[in-house]
């Protein structure tokens, strides 16, 4: 479906293409990699990992710079906090925590994810999984 957030349209992005492989029961060394290549070069990141530098490189692939961030906090981290405080102190006052999400951002990321799943899976109502063989992007055998 279509989506006003989206950078694509649900017609895909002309010249853009896109392979994805994940395979957790390889026998080979793991590679953790995610690269994006352009017309100009490449941006080679980890794909799993949260910490890690960001390579900007040429055709060539020689390194032009590299990018490095500070490990951020994690996700749960200030709600997994707040039940803390809410269980262990005594007043309102030492409980005040900043709520970070009311239910919307869950909503939210509830619709895009339907909006982009939509192509593959037709629609994620209750028992969608039920019904495997009616996906539209399902890999025909």
């Amino acid at each position: 479906g279509e989506a006003s957030w989206a950078s694509c349209s649900s017609n895909g992005c002309r010249g853009a293409s896109v392979e994805c492989t994940w395979d957790f029961a390889s026998t080979e060394s793991p590679i953790d990699e995610l690269v994006f290549e352009g017309s100009d070069g490449a941006l080679k990141m980890a794909g799993m990992s949260p910490n890690g530098s960001v390579i900007v490189a040429d055709m060539s692939g020689n390194t032009k710079q590299e990018l490095t961030f500070d490990m951020p906090e994690h996700t749960a981290q200030r709600l997994i906090q707040a039940v803390t405080n809410d269980l262990l102190l005594d007043s309102e006052e030492e409980r005040q925590v900043d709520y970070l999400s009311f239910g919307e951002n869950a909503v939210r990321t509830q619709k895009v994810m339907d909006a982009i799943l939509e192509s593959y899976y037709g629609g994620r109502e209750m028992g969608y999984w039920a019904r495997t063989k009616s996906w539209p992007g399902r890999p025909k055998s």
